[in-house]
């Protein structure tokens, strides 16, 4: 994907279509029922793959921020993709905890998973309305 992004020179179609196919793969692998261990490794490939889009928002943070504070820049994003993993993390336990005695271990699983496609398919939609239009050749 990062090869894809460098050879068009563009940043934001790529992680767009990352996450939308990211939100998607990751929906359908949550309603699956019955899948042999084959389609499940398959899916799981394609969700590596689709999610592999994340590297480009490293690149590009590089990229839109001064060369003197590339590191810093870098350091931030992964920073923020870490803090926001474990409230995520925690948020997930906590949905688990007071679903199952409603619901089964099951559906209380993929009712927090399904927060997790929610928080994709929000932070793909902000990013496409809030990238930069131009700048340096993105």
């Amino acid at each position: 994907l990062g090869w894809i992004s460098d050879t068009f020179k563009v940043r934001k179609l790529p992680l767009v279509i990352s996450g939308l196919a990211t939100t998607i793969l990751f929906l359908w692998l949550l309603v699956l029922e019955n899948v042999s261990f084959l389609e499940l490794a398959i899916l799981l490939g394609l969700l590596g793959i689709a999610s592999s889009g994340q590297v480009i928002s490293f690149i590009t943070c590089a990229e839109l921020n001064p060369p003197r504070a590339n590191a810093s820049s870098i350091a931030v994003v992964n920073m923020i993709i870490m803090w926001f993993c474990g409230f995520v993390q925690s948020g997930s336990g906590w949905i688990i905890d007071h679903f199952t005695p409603i619901y089964s271990a099951k559906i209380a699983y993929q009712i927090s998973l399904m927060v997790i496609a929610l928080l994709l398919l929000i932070t793909t939609f902000l990013f496409w309305f809030t990238f930069p239009k131009k700048k340096k050749n993105l």
